[in-house]
């Protein structure tokens, strides 16, 4: 789903911005895929870690450690690589090392380069606090939070085109507003049906469609730009529809007891999937390798698109399945125990004591001064 989606944004042919046809149709519901994808991407994260009943500030460094790990590996590598092709093919795949993309496939995670890990990293460092502010403010309170945010982010925001209220896309808001509606769902609801679960996903669907195909008849017939807009309100932010496919679809797949070694090795290389497409100098590549323009005109152009998609996903899956050899080859799997070792020093041990005594002393200074 979210490589559908790069598939059509990066492209140097935008098919959104063509006249209206079943084709053009087509090529919008391959966009509003991606956050559909995103919302299931993290909401599996979340069902599992909104369960956690000792939430730890170590726990979650050696998490975000594993994501930096990751994300050095391919700036680098993925650098690298594409440099020697470069120097081998000069010219022939308009590929642009600059500058600003060494700098940031050296420090990934800081400078952006893929919106997702760098906001899951800052997620998963403020994890800890929110669980527990979460238990601690009890189901009643909770329950609220859930319905004042569902209301303004899930209703207003999540069914209008215009981005109300100023909520930021591809930020980490986004995942704190999608966990703390997990959590609650998963510490105090009861499971919903599959008939429930299914029927979310028919109605977030259908929404989409039917925007998609009435923007693009009232874009037909007035010529307003405003309709034309319509048809990508979906491509941007937990908009409600794509909550409610992901969320449903997330669900679903809890209801079965179902394992496939396959399928587990598939899943593994998901992150890696999305690090490795989603690179400055990949976007570059495949959307050279790929030009929408050169086959929009095609009967089979959605066809041909589909095929790029897929063999996209194929190429990074083995790119990944390489990184896990490498790392489980170099021992990089057992660096998160050096890390361990780190935060059990005693200079570490030592410097947290003293700063408790300082916070401690001070807040207790304080008090008395304030009675």
């Amino acid at each position: 789903m979210i490589i559908a989606h790069h598939h059509i944004l990066h492209n140097p042919f935008n098919p959104l911005e063509q006249d209206p046809s079943l084709k053009q149709m087509a090529y919008v519901f391959l966009a509003s895929l991606r956050k559909i994808g995103v919302v299931i991407f993290f909401g599996i994260s979340a069902w599992f870690l909104c369960m956690d009943r000792n939430p730890s500030v170590r726990t979650s460094i050696k998490r975000a450690w594993k994501l930096e790990r990751e994300g050095i590996f391919y700036g680098i590598t993925l650098l690298c690589g594409y440099t020697i092709f470069d120097c081998f093919y000069p010219g022939n795949t308009q590929l642009e090392v600059s500058g600003a993309v060494i700098i940031k496939s050296l420090f990934p995670i800081i400078t952006g380069v893929w919106w997702y890990i760098t906001s899951y990293i800052l997620f998963l460092l403020i994890l800890p606090f929110l669980l527990t502010g979460l238990r601690k403010i009890g189901q009643k309170m909770h329950l609220a939070l859930c319905s004042i945010l569902f209301v303004v982010w899930g209703m207003i925001y999540g069914l209008f085109p215009k981005n109300l209220f100023g909520f930021p896309s591809n930020n980490i808001g986004e995942f704190i507003y999608l966990f703390i509606l997990i959590s609650y769902y998963r510490w105090y609801m009861n499971k919903i049906s599959n008939k429930i679960a299914c029927s979310m996903i028919a109605i977030g669907f259908s929404l989409i469609i039917l925007v998609d195909v009435s923007g693009g008849m009232l874009y037909s017939l007035t010529g307003d730009s405003i309709f034309k807009a319509l048809q990508n309100i979906y491509e941007i932010g937990a908009k409600l529809p794509v909550v409610l496919i992901g969320f449903g679809m997330v669900q679903l797949a809890t209801t079965f007891e179902f394992h496939n070694s396959f399928i587990n090795l598939l899943a593994s290389t998901t992150l890696g999937v999305y690090m490795a497409t989603e690179y400055p100098l990949s976007v570059q590549l495949f959307a050279h390798m790929f030009n929408i323009g050169t086959i929009y005109n095609s009967r089979f152009a959605v066809i041909y698109s589909i095929a790029a998609i897929v063999i996209t996903f194929i190429i990074a899956s083995l790119l990944d399945l390489l990184r896990q050899f490498i790392f489980h080859l170099l021992g990089l799997d057992n660096k998160v125990k050096m890390l361990e070792k780190l935060l059990n020093s005693r200079l570490i041990l030592v410097w947290r004591k003293k700063i408790l005594e300082v916070f401690d002393n001070h807040y207790e200074s304080g008090y008395i001064q304030n009675n």
